[in-house]
């Protein structure tokens, strides 16, 4: 029998979602902005986001490849990705879930990951809410995005 991951507030509770009790909530130790959650594993080091972003003017496939190419540029570390898959997953909303290997060179030292990242497109409330994961399980990763819920609509104002 699967265990089921504990209920986790997200945004002050208008959003729910299952998150593993090994994510340690990230806005405990440092600042966030406002339109993000972040969660980091204790174990693995993982890290998981959700971030709710205005809704590009853009095709989901084309949207969330501009998150990805957002996603994989900084000043201070080089990143690079590679063998970008593209599906959907089962859920109410419309979505374009990507998978792609990961690496990041920072102070000469190179990791290699695999991120996920589902953009959930809510046409409604005009927004895109983008949920990723770097490392970590695959599996644990899709049940938590599968079992996101919207408790409150008026979070999108």
């Amino acid at each position: 029998s699967k265990v089921q991951q504990p209920t986790h507030p997200l945004y002050g509770g208008a959003i729910i979602a299952h998150i593993s009790d090994s994510f340690l909530d990230v806005s405990t130790f440092r600042p966030l902005e406002d339109t993000q959650e972040a969660f980091v594993d204790a174990i693995t080091h993982a890290s998981l986001t959700f971030d709710l972003m205005v809704m590009l003017p853009k095709s989901i496939e084309e949207s969330i490849m501009t998150h990805l190419k957002e996603l994989t540029s900084h000043h201070t570390i080089k990143y690079k990705y590679s063998n970008v898959e593209m599906r959907q997953i089962e859920l109410t909303h419309k979505n374009k879930y990507l998978i792609c290997d990961h690496s990041m060179i920072y102070e000469n030292r190179e990791r290699n990951n695999k991120l996920y990242l589902v953009l959930i497109r809510l046409e409604n409330v005009k927004t895109d809410f983008l949920c990723y994961q770097l490392g970590g399980n695959e599996q644990q990763f899709i049940e938590t995005v599968k079992s996101i819920e919207i408790k409150d609509w008026k979070l999108f104002g």
